[in-house]
């Protein structure tokens, strides 16, 4: 039993945080990231699904999947919508 935990005594700790990776990210990987991350709170504090929260914004639906995956950003407007939706029911 004293071995085993030994080996592991004699290793490094393993990096929880990837740092090369970390530095790669660019910033519009960090904005698209942030972006889906306010679609997913607007989706959890106002709506059941993404088709209504698509029709609260007259958008439709592949739009806002767009943005949670990061190929698409909203505009300034949209942004400020979704924001508005945000508040509204905070």
């Amino acid at each position: 039993m004293e071995r085993r935990w030994a080996i592991y005594a004699q290793q490094p700790p393993s990096p929880r945080v990837d740092l090369a990776r970390l530095d790669a990210t660019s910033d519009a990987e960090i904005k698209h990231h942030r972006i889906a991350e306010l679609v997913d709170d607007v989706l959890q504090a106002t709506m059941n699904s993404v088709p209504e929260l698509a029709n609260a914004l007259h958008i439709s639906p592949t739009t806002i999947r767009r943005w949670r995956r990061g190929r698409a950003s909203p505009t300034a407007a949209n942004l400020r919508k979704l924001q508005e939706c945000l508040v509204a029911r905070a």
